[in-house]
């Protein structure tokens, strides 16, 4: 029976084709496999998230980073739940880690009003809060970031950059941190803060 060359060498190159296919597949990074930033059902500029807190936890600032004179303005991306919650915090892998750690701490804690999943999924949605560290005569401060008016307009708090945000999301270190969280917060008025709200178990 002839040999069929051509036919042996077709079949060599198929095999070699699937083999790299398989190869790629393999050596995908697992977090593009389990990236999850597609599933959020709102995406959420920091004053409407400022706007909607119903309890507002301020970091504690860090003794260490006191006396090392650690200082400047952290940026968080934060996972909400359709019942307010705080699932997760991701921080810019560049930033201080007792920064981070103090600011992801006290993000966990927010709870804001109910932006509920209208498809009914339950699915999260995506937000970001910015805290600005400060050294005065030696004293350590924490507060909120305010954008002066001559700040750009992709800086402001009311901007939301849909695919930066979400490829920050993506590449941003998530911070896990276990809180004991207050009781949940229950709204008892429209203008809801802090402080006017009943605490439910």
């Amino acid at each position: 029976m002839p040999h069929n060359s051509e036919g042996t060498s077709f079949n060599g190159r198929l095999m070699v084709g699937v083999a790299s296919l398989l190869l790629v597949a393999a050596s995908t990074p697992l977090c593009m496999a389990q990236d999850d930033s597609r599933a959020f059902y709102g995406r959420l500029p920091e004053s409407y998230a400022r706007e909607s807190a119903i309890r507002i936890v301020m970091p504690s600032y860090p003794e260490e980073a006191v006396r090392g004179r650690i200082s400047g303005i952290l940026l968080l991306k934060i996972e909400i739940s359709s019942e307010g919650e705080v699932l997760r915090v991701k921080v810019n892998p560049h930033a201080h880690p007792l920064l981070k750690k103090a600011a992801a701490t006290a993000a966990m804690k927010w709870q804001f009003k109910p932006y509920p999943d209208r498809e009914g999924l339950g699915r999260s949605s995506l937000s970001r809060l910015t805290f600005m560290f400060a050294i005065r005569n030696g004293e350590g401060s924490v507060d909120l970031y305010n954008p002066d008016p001559a700040t750009p307009d992709a800086k402001r708090l009311g901007y939301y950059n849909s695919p930066k945000e979400l490829r920050e999301w993506r590449n941003w270190d998530e911070v896990s941190i276990e809180v004991s969280k207050p009781p949940h917060c229950r709204i008892s008025e429209t203008t809801a803060r802090t402080t006017h709200c009943s605490l439910t178990r």
